[in-house]
């Protein structure tokens, strides 16, 4: 008896405490991603399953700071707009790995979201999400063994890449943390062409006709999570784990495979910090599985800026 009353008082006391504990993360919730702070609704790259609220726009500049040897300094940026309070566009400048010298770290890529379920008290909001971009290429000038070897009239080759994602996330809230999980399918497509005349050099004219394509690709399956935790009311803790994708070339080599695609595992821990209702500052440090070590990792830094089209119609009494 004097076991199971005490259970009890137990019980009853863990209620109130997660109780008072939830009241007040809500309250620093509410501040933190209320209507007068602005959410991105994602982390430094993932994507979560909410979505921007209808004619809300989100956009962000930012960069990686640190030891480069092979890419130019990224200019990573992306513009959103909700859509009904269901979806979703973007335009952005999505981060990859070239490998090209001085090749350009980064691909101007598309994107649209559609939550197919809320978040309920239980079950978590799901979303899927297509992300794709067109063909993007940088002109190299070749060796003259390379050139004589391969006939390139012009001497340059073109490599190209073209990237093309589709997600599928799920996001809680509990309390004050956010956790996201989700997977990514990415189909990463390369070719190489005399830059002069346009004619394929990899795959070459015997593959693009017996194939009916003409570039080589990989499909590659790559599991992403993440959790946002609030701090106070203007701090926000972020952690993710995803892939990024990797484009091997070679300035003298301009036979390509599927090989010369893969992906690299990536980590960023960081805190994304509320200056204005309508400015967050993203920063935090990142790391991939190809560094060498804590020399190489890189400095993420990237401001956000959101502007709603329906409270600014209001307020100048157009809606």
């Amino acid at each position: 008896m004097f076991k199971t009353s005490a259970i009890r008082r137990a019980a009853v006391l863990a209620v109130l405490l997660c109780g008072a504990w939830n009241a007040a993360a809500q309250e620093a919730i509410n501040q933190t991603r209320g209507d007068h702070l602005t959410d991105p609704r994602r982390l430094f790259v993932i994507p979560s399953a909410y979505v921007l609220k209808s004619f809300e726009i989100n956009a962000s500049v930012g960069t990686n700071f640190g030891v480069i040897t092979e890419e130019k300094r990224p200019f990573l940026g992306r513009t959103r707009i909700g859509l009904g309070d269901l979806a979703e566009v973007e335009i952005s400048n999505e981060g990859i790995i070239n490998r090209l010298s001085e090749g350009s770290p980064a691909i101007p890529t598309v994107a649209f979201k559609l939550q197919l379920l809320p978040e309920g008290r239980i079950f978590p909001a799901v979303a899927g999400a297509l992300r794709s971009s067109l063909w993007t290429g940088e002109e190299r000038s070749v060796s003259a063994a390379t050139r004589d070897e391969f006939r390139l009239p012009s001497g340059n080759i073109k490599f190209e890449k073209r990237l093309a994602t589709l997600y599928l996330v799920a996001s809680k809230t509990v309390g004050p943390t956010s956790f996201h999980a989700g997977l990514s399918i990415s189909d990463l497509r390369i070719r190489a062409k005399d830059a002069g005349t346009g004619a394929p050099l990899s795959p070459d004219a015997a593959f693009v006709k017996a194939n009916d394509r003409d570039y080589f690709n990989k499909n590659i399956f790559t599991p992403f999570a993440g959790l946002q935790a609030v701090v106070n009311e203007r701090t926000m803790l972020m952690l993710e784990l995803s892939r990024i994708a990797e484009y091997r070339f070679d300035e003298d080599e301009p036979l390509l495979d599927k090989d010369n695609v893969t992906s690299q595992l990536m980590g960023i821990a960081g805190v994304r910090f509320f200056f204005f209702n309508w400015m967050a500052l993203d920063t935090g440090v990142r790391y991939r599985s190809d560094f060498h070590g804590i020399g190489d990792a890189q400095i993420e830094a990237g401001l956000n800026f959101g502007l709603s089209l329906r409270d600014f119609a209001q307020a100048k009494g157009k809606l």
